[in-house]
């Protein structure tokens, strides 16, 4: 098949989806269009070679890699992050670059997403991940292939569908819910309960301290993602009345210093190392479910997960102290609204009123 000296022509290669090249000011642009469907490709070889006429889709010049197929998808992944500089989080940037790393192993250029390529991805990755890690990461890949057809990298967009919620999910009846209502004794109890090491019997296993991790959780509030990465010197030092908390470590972006309560300073003074991470990130699902049985009742106690322990506080606080502008500062809430969202009704909040009531009605009696 022939074609006219201006214009543009499919290529398909065995085992590889459709592309488009064609010639304009002397420079030779090839598209890959992701699809082994010839019709489907000579429509979006069409409309590519229409926007690039038009001076739409940016022309770069061939390089020996892509005469062989595509820009690598790594390659492309960089540019996409370095456009998107200043608009994402140093956070969000650092997970799209873990998110790229894999990617980029299984699909090695863009024209390697296929469907059939990425249901391929999903199974082989449910076998050594959760699902909403591989929800994140397919979410990227979308994000990255969007800026790659914005950019006339790729013809099209190939569709990249997220897997189904049950799909691949561990413990499926430990999944997130509300945060229960508990009272500072049921909490003081549920803390109590934990053992103060973590146990096991291999012999080079690491142990880690489990109480205080979970005393100094509810005493801050803070979020359990913060407490994984809290270090000595950067955090904490032996003795010190606060937590420093900077910017880049909170998920708000809200750097602050944190008040420490007796307990939490008693805590952290018992497990602290000379330097280094204090508590780390491990599975603490075993001894928060121990201690949950023993110390809460029924459904309460299933339901149970360490993160409620932040809710706890919060509703706690404002039971004691009114302060809602100060317990939002504290456990690191930009919006009021989200800090009312972790609070929780009680009976004994209700009776507090009462009583708070009637001793200033008993008083304004005295008075007359």
């Amino acid at each position: 098949m022939g074609r006219p000296s201006k214009g543009w022509r499919l290529r398909h290669r065995p085992g590889r989806p459709y592309s488009v090249s064609w010639t304009l000011d002397g420079e030779r642009t090839e598209l890959g269009l992701g699809t082994h469907d010839r019709r489907e490709a000579e429509r979006a070889a069409r409309e590519a070679y229409s926007l690039a006429v038009q001076g739409v889709v940016r022309r770069k010049r061939v390089l020996g890699r892509a005469s062989q197929g595509a820009t690598p998808t790594a390659e492309v992944g960089r540019e996409w992050l370095a456009d998107c500089h200043g608009t994402l989080s140093p956070r969000t940037r650092d997970l799209y670059e873990v998110h790229l790393s894999t990617l980029a192993a299984a699909f090695p250029s863009l024209l390697d997403v296929q469907q059939e390529s990425v249901e391929a991805y999903q199974r082989a990755r449910l076998t050594k991940v959760l699902a909403a890690t591989v929800r994140k990461e397919l979410a990227t890949l979308r994000g990255l292939l969007r800026w790659a057809h914005h950019q006339g990298k790729i013809g099209i967009v190939p569709e990249v569908r997220t897997i189904p919620q049950q799909r691949g999910t561990r413990y499926v009846k430990r999944r997130r819910v509300a945060a229960d209502e508990l009272s500072p004794d049921e909490v003081e109890e549920l803390v109590a309960r934990l053992p103060e090491w973590s146990q096991s019997r291999k012999r080079d296993a690491v142990r880690y301290p489990v109480r205080a991790r979970f005393v100094v959780a509810y005493q801050t509030g803070l979020r359990p993602s913060l407490l994984d990465v809290l270090s000595i010197p950067e955090n904490y030092r032996k003795g010190q009345a606060y937590l420093r908390v900077p910017d880049e470590q909170d998920k708000n972006a809200l750097g602050r210093p944190v008040p420490l309560t007796p307990e939490a300073q008693e805590a952290l003074a018992s497990v602290a190392p000379r330097h280094g991470i204090i508590f780390g990130a491990h599975d603490y699902r075993v001894q928060i479910r121990k201690a949950a049985l023993a110390a809460l009742e029924g459904d309460k106690a299933d339901r149970f997960t360490g993160t409620h322990l932040r809710s706890a506080r919060i509703t706690h606080l404002l039971e004691r102290t009114s302060n809602v502008l100060g317990v939002q500062r504290l456990v690191g809430h930009t919006q009021l609204a989200t800090t009312n969202l972790y609070a929780r009704a009680s009976d004994r909040a209700a009776q507090d009123v009462i009583d708070a009531v009637s001793f200033a009605d008993k008083k304004r009696g005295q008075g007359r």
